[in-house]
């Protein structure tokens, strides 16, 4: 019969005994331990959007320089068929008089 009692009876097998009171000093402890957890965590967070954010920064940065390059050499390309029409009808006008 002490050998089935025995048996139904869980072992603590574990190395910490659980504690059935905790000091206060202990639990605050704990707290501050989980609450700087969490504050590095946020940080962390915090850190990954602003990287993301100055990636997109950058990437928009480039598309709007890309962009000006464009416009520019297409001006440019503009004005240069326009001198050179201008020159032709020059030619033209000199040559029929």
């Amino acid at each position: 019969m002490s050998s089935a009692i025995s048996k139904a009876k869980p072992t603590n097998t574990s190395d910490q005994p659980s504690k059935k009171y905790m000091k206060r000093s202990e639990i605050e402890a704990e707290r501050r331990a989980q609450y700087l957890a969490e504050q590095r965590a946020l940080e962390a967070e915090k850190e990954t959007k602003l990287a993301n954010k100055r990636k997109r920064e950058d990437e928009e940065a480039e598309a709007n320089k890309s962009r000006e390059e464009k416009r520019r050499r297409l001006a440019e390309e503009s004005r240069q068929r326009r001198l050179r029409k201008i020159e032709h009808a020059g030619r033209d006008w000199v040559c029929r008089n």
